[in-house]
């Protein structure tokens, strides 16, 4: 574009133009092999976000990555957040670049237009839908922005070899920039989006280290940016280390505890924990678990795990964060739990302190293993138009269809926007607190204005206060698991012990007596067991 006036151009670059096609044939040629199964890995599905929200015009989005200290794990994961992080000199030195006299209008036009090919679709969501493939990644959203990093790198490179600029812009930029730094850290007060990765501490070392390099650029002293350039990266790193979600004590203990316990170890049978180090724990310290995540994991892995009569069993939430639950440990045969919610329903096995309170390793004995005979009913569950609960509710009818019920609703009134109460006069153990308003969608899930999870253990109480630090936004209906039925049922049903060798080889002895054998090993379409 910014050559095409010249005489003859199409002439003088055929050369550069057909090497760069052949080079660019033979390179895409060598890594077909990736190329070709990622393409239709990524259009064989749509990914568990698939909410296509057409703009988003909160500008604080596009500034919230670029401040010292952000690489942490979970900053990217967030969909508000942009890894932009170059330095604090480059978006000084990019407004060098437009307010350079010396650069052709012509080019500044083309930097522009591929500026906003990357940062538009921050804005109009249906544009970085485009940029990965017609599909959302779970997690790091903006996974292309790393080119804009590399391009604007590039043009601060031409600003910084010749430092030709106005004044008045680089000071007005630096007092833009003050600005949105106060809005985040106000931001970060009041929503939760921005309050994981952007704090006062972290604002005013990156507003320090860019008043410095404006001061320098000002003056025009290259070397001496050079050098703060340099000190700025180390400060970076260290930030990024010291408030790494591995290097806090709690996660020390953590990890101190896991790895000296010769029973997790050397368990054969299915072990969570809640909360969980990673969300991949299992793969982490090499125990059987359920937990997992992958950037690109779809609709259809998750069905993979909880995969009943060509319906989705359970939750998605479960299969990414495990949250203790009675139902979810028996039938997908989580027989040990380590977590800080001790379930009085299961055996602690051994007590610690770790996350600043208690934490129990407890045993499930009702725990149905990897396989288990069942009432006929459960062919006939059909999922749709019914929530999560409901499902779950159903598949427990179906396990014996002698017992209905498990689940009784307790009154629960609203006191005023932040109060809740709820009467459990028959004292259960294990409460549920669910939204009204969910059909076909997590039902099971954080109650987002206390922080609390939403199944509460051991209350004795017969008046139970749920206070929240927000007002109210939705209604919630509370049920109790009526454990002693749940447990009695549970009893009845015939289990094997059935286990599981060379990752591809199950053994043991069934008899269905009449019912139909259920095995709470993943299904996807396609495997098969003879």
């Amino acid at each position: 574009y910014t050559e095409f006036n010249e005489k003859n151009f199409i002439k003088k670059k055929i050369k550069n133009i057909t090497r760069f096609l052949i080079t660019t044939f033979f390179i895409g040629g060598l890594i077909f092999f990736i190329l070709i199964p990622t393409f239709m890995e990524s259009r064989n599905f749509s990914r568990v976000n698939n909410n296509l929200h057409l703009l988003n015009f909160n500008f604080l989005d596009l500034f919230s990555g670029s401040y010292i200290g952000f690489g942490l794990t979970n900053n990217p994961l967030n969909e508000h957040s942009i890894l932009s992080y170059c330095g604090t000199i480059i978006m000084p030195l990019l407004i060098a670049y437009f307010s350079n006299n010396h650069i052709e209008k012509r080019k500044k036009k083309a930097v522009f237009i591929v500026l906003m090919i990357f940062y538009l679709p921050v804005i109009i969501k249906p544009l970085s839908y485009i940029w990965h493939l017609f599909t959302f990644p779970q997690g790091f959203n903006y996974r292309y922005i790393f080119l804009s990093n590399i391009f604007v790198i590039s043009l601060s490179i031409k600003s910084f070899n010749e430092l030709k600029f106005k004044k008045q812009y680089i000071i007005l930029f630096f007092f833009i920039y003050l600005i949105v730094s106060c809005s985040l850290f106000y931001a970060s007060s009041k929503v939760p989006v921005y309050y994981l990765y952007i704090n006062l501490k972290t604002i005013i070392i990156t507003l320090i280290f860019m008043a410095i390099n404006i001061i320098l650029l000002l003056k025009k002293k290259r070397n001496t940016m050079l050098v703060l350039l340099v000190i700025e990266l180390i400060v970076n790193l260290s930030t990024i280390y010291y408030r790494s979600y591995y290097k806090t004590s709690d996660n020390s203990e953590f990890i101190n505890y896991v790895e000296s316990n010769e029973f997790l170890k050397s368990e054969k049978h299915r072990i969570e924990f809640s909360p969980l180090f990673t969300s991949n724990n299992s793969l982490y310290f090499n125990y059987y678990g359920v937990s997992q995540f992958l950037s690109s994991s779809n609709k259809n892995s998750i069905n993979s795990y909880y995969y009943l009569n060509g319906n989705n069993v359970i939750a998605a939430n479960y299969i990414y964060y495990y949250q203790k639950n009675t139902i979810i440990d028996t039938l997908f045969g989580i027989k040990y739990s380590f977590t800080n919610l001790e379930n009085n329903n299961y055996k602690t096995l051994d007590k610690t302190y770790i996350y600043d309170s208690d934490a129990y390793l407890q045993e499930n004995n009702y725990s149905l293993g990897f396989g288990y005979v069942v009432s006929e009913d459960m062919k006939y569950i059909n999922y749709n138009k019914i929530s999560n609960f409901e499902f779950v509710n159903r598949i427990l009818d179906s396990l014996n269809n002698k017992e209905k019920k498990y689940f009784i609703e307790l009154k629960a009134k609203k006191i005023d926007d932040k109060t809740y109460k709820i009467y459990n006069t028959n004292n259960y153990n294990e409460i549920y607190i669910l939204t009204n308003n969910t059909i076909n969608n997590i039902d099971y899930k954080y109650i987002y204005d206390s922080g609390e999870y939403n199944i509460l253990y051991n209350q004795y109480d017969k008046i139970i206060d749920l206070n929240f630090e927000n007002k109210i936004k939705e209604d919630y209906k509370v049920y109790a698991l009526n454990s002693e039925k749940f447990i009695n049922t549970v009893k009845k049903i015939p289990r094997y012990n059935i286990s599981i060798n060379n990752n591809n080889k199950m053994e043991g002895t069934i008899d269905s007596n009449g019912g139909i054998f259920m095995t709470s090993i993943p299904y996807e379409k396609g495997w098969k067991i003879y």
